[in-house]
């Protein structure tokens, strides 16, 4: 039986260190795509949150002007029994 085949064993043990240095940076930059994608994923949801709550934001604005026009506000004090005033409001003059 030849011990010629098992040679490789030597230099694997004498580059050992080295081996395992590659190794080593294998298992970091694994673990930073893992951090990254993490991150990105996190940022897509508060991305889609801040979407959410603007387009919220935005309705609210919206109804909120469109009920302040004098029309919507006449609309919805009908019922009162108010009088509108129609006289022109006096200018107060500094003497």
């Amino acid at each position: 039986m030849s011990l010629e085949k098992y040679s490789i064993y030597p230099k694997v043990i004498k580059n050992a260190n080295f081996i395992a240095l590659w190794v080593l940076f294998g298992l970091l930059y694994i673990s930073n795509v893992h951090s990254a994608e993490k991150k990105i994923r996190k940022m897509n949801t508060v991305q889609k949150e801040i979407d959410d709550i603007r387009r919220a934001y935005i309705y609210v604005k919206d109804k909120t002007l469109f009920s302040g026009t004098q029309y919507e506000i006449a609309k919805n004090v009908d019922g009162l029994d108010l009088e509108k005033d129609v006289k022109i409001p006096k200018k107060i003059k500094k003497s």
